[in-house]
């Protein structure tokens, strides 16, 4: 079977290369060095996104930069494309995230707040469930990790008809929680590598339902963290009591 494996940045960065034109090759030289050479090959990109790779130490570092010059010149496609990258690393962490936090040994030094976020939220949100944590735990057993996968999003789309933020949270406790419980049925030394295996057929579903590029679409991460405050209800709150004030000002305007 095929496994939907995560692209790795020299695989982006490749495909870059090869799509800009000769002349964003340059807007990208000079971008970066202020001096370009003149005409510079494919090769000579690749060259320089080496160079950056080890002068801005970081990935992250590499693709935000990346994602600044293609605004700049109006790249829309290579933008949603390394956002897309950026989104499925995300989507990586909150899994690993959740399974550190199912087993009690999360390292808030070592992870990401973000990603700590969400995955605190799909765990409270399954804990409130409870007609979901028993389908789930007969669909530990009972299928496929691809075809619960599969048919829970069909489920989603049906109900809601299209995806929202509060949907993807559900996908994504759903498949969090799922390869969590199909790794605890066989403990042991291998139990790990069981649940990197499922992770990687879920990763197949949500490419294949362009989960990531939905996402990715409408901010990453982050804009599920915006949508999680904004349920919160003491940010609910705060919220409300700023529309009251806001027109209580408007009220005392409009009468002057």
């Amino acid at each position: 079977m095929l496994r939907a494996c995560r692209p790795l940045l020299q695989q982006i960065l490749l495909r870059i290369s090869l799509e800009l034109t000769s002349q964003e090759r340059a807007q990208f030289f000079f971008y970066c060095e202020k001096s370009f050479p003149s005409s510079p090959s494919k090769g000579q990109l690749l060259e320089l996104f080496c160079e950056l790779q080890k002068r801005l130490k970081s990935s992250s570092s590499v693709v935000s930069l990346l994602k600044d010059f293609t605004k700049t010149i109006c790249r829309l496609d290579l933008e949603l494309l390394l956002m897309e990258y950026e989104t499925e690393i995300e989507v990586d962490t909150i899994f690993k995230e959740y399974l550190h936090f199912r087993e009690g040994n999360q390292n808030p030094d070592l992870s990401s707040a973000t990603a700590r976020t969400v995955s605190k939220t799909l765990s409270r949100n399954l804990r409130d469930g409870q007609e979901l944590l028993t389908n789930l735990a007969k669909l530990s057993k009972s299928t496929s990790i691809e075809e619960a996968v599969r048919l829970y999003l069909d489920e989603v789309l049906s109900r809601e008809g299209k995806f929202c933020w509060s949907s993807i949270l559900q996908i994504l406790g759903f498949c969090s929680e799922l390869a969590y419980r199909r790794m605890c049925l066989f403990p042991g030394p291998s139990m790990f590598q069981r649940w990197l295996s499922d992770i990687d057929d879920v990763r197949l579903v949500l490419q294949e339902f362009k989960i990531v590029t939905w996402m990715a679409q409408n901010g990453g991460a982050a804009g599920c963290v915006k949508f999680i405050k904004k349920q919160d209800p003491a940010e609910m709150a705060r919220q409300k009591e700023t529309r009251i004030l806001i027109s209580q000002i408007a009220e005392q305007y409009t009468t002057l």
